[in-house]
Parts: structure tokens; sequence; C-alpha cells
């Protein structure tokens, strides 16, 4: 519900809300922007120095206990509970962060509000349907040393298609895609997207690498969809 939400919100925000396409961008920044900040640098810092057990100590480096127990209240029922961030992911930037790059990133380097919505939507709608059709469907493994399967990469393809959809449908009513973009093409360009955005989700395993931490599906599907869904688009196809 937590990924899909966004897709939701990258419908409502980004085709039905009356904004000019730069003050939607504007506001994306800012809300970006501002969540990445209260991560790295109020929640990690928190976490490191008065939650987190150092090794050579086996306490928090300030023991401020007022402090600890808030940031531990706060945690449970703002990260934790909602599923936003896991318990494996405490010391490290949340998934918000890696979403927020992957959609700003974008915008930041040309590409056009119009390439971004879907392919976030397609993601938002993807990933999670991926995360559960693996875990319950899952037995052929895509890369054999690997935990992601093809029963979720199938799931990705459906509930990404059907978002992505969604953005075309609604296109009639609240403009998003270009007035010379032809419905067929744009319904091609989707379940192109959708594809490739799927691949590439499929291939950030969590390995315990470092690069693993940093190259985080959730980054990299939003990003390589909208310079997909872009490059293809203004390619012509049809």
């Amino acid at each position: 519900m937590f990924h899909t939400s966004f897709g939701v919100f990258a419908i409502i925000f980004g085709m039905v809300l009356p904004f000019h396409d730069e003050e939607k961008i504007t506001i994306a920044f800012i809300f970006g922007g501002g969540i990445s900040v209260l991560d790295i640098l109020v929640r990690l810092p928190l976490y490191h120095f008065f939650v987190r057990s150092w090794k050579d100590t086996g306490q928090p480096f300030f023991q401020v206990i007022w402090v600890r127990n808030i940031f531990l209240f706060l945690e449970k029922w703002l990260l934790i509970y909602p599923n936003i961030i896991r318990e494996s992911e405490r010391g490290k930037p949340s998934s918000s962060i890696h979403f927020a790059v992957g959609v700003l990133v974008p915008l930041l380097i040309g590409i056009p509000l119009w390439a971004v919505v879907p392919s976030v939507v397609i993601f938002s709608f993807g990933d999670p349907a991926a995360r559960l059709m693996g875990m319950r469907l899952g037995t052929k493994k895509m890369w054999s040393s690997g935990t992601k399967t093809w029963e979720g990469f199938i799931g990705y393809c459906f509930a990404g298609g059907i978002g992505g959809s969604l953005t075309i449908i609604l296109n009639q009513w609240f403009p998003l895609y270009p007035a010379n973009q032809s419905t067929l093409t744009s319904a091609l360009v989707v379940g192109f997207v959708t594809c490739v955005s799927a691949y590439f989700e499929s291939m950030c395993e969590k390995d315990g690498s470092l690069m693993s931490e940093f190259i985080d599906d959730n980054l990299l599907a939003p990003f390589v969809g909208s310079v997909a869904f872009y490059a293809i688009a203004t390619a012509g196809v049809t």
C-alpha cells in the first residue's frame, strides 16, 4: 500500500491537479529534498549516535535516555510499523530516499514530467506486485544465485502495465502526454517501459555488497523507466 500510494499520488499530483509543470517540478524538489534532509541529516545521525550500540562499548555513543526513547517510539510507529523501513534498514538511507533520487534526477537532467509520471506509476504498482507474487508463487529464479523470480517479473509487468494504462485513460480528461503523441504510441511505450523497468528492478539483488546498498530498485527502476520512456516516445515509436 505504501508503494502503490506513491503511484496514486503521482497520478493526482502529476495529472489531475491544475498546476503548471514548472510548479509541479518545484514542489517535487521541495518535497523530495525535505524527505532526504530529514532522513540523512536527522534520522541517521540520531540513530547512529543515540540508539545504535557501538562494538567497543556496547552502548550508544551519547547516552541520552530521553532522546533514545523518543527516537525508538517515533521510529517504531512512523517507520517500521507502516513498513516504510525494515529492521535491517535502520542504519541506512530509507527506500524513500532512493525513490526520491530516482524521481528527481531525471527531472534534474531535463526529462519532462510527462515521461517521469508514468514511469513512477508503473514502478509504484509493479514493485509491490513483484514482491507479493515472488513471495507467494515464486519458484523459478531469474538469476542462478539470486532471489528474484520470473513469477515476480510477470507480476511486475501485469500490475505496472495496469498502472501505466491508467495514465493513458485519464489523459483524455487530464492531458499529460504531448498533443502529437497518439494513444497507440503511448500504449506501446508504456508496455515497453514496463518490461524494461521490471528487468532493471529484478537486477537489484540485496547481496550484502556495498554497491547493492547504493543501487536500489527504488532508485534504478524509476530513473531507467523515465529515461527510457522519453527516449522511446521521442524516437517516434508507433
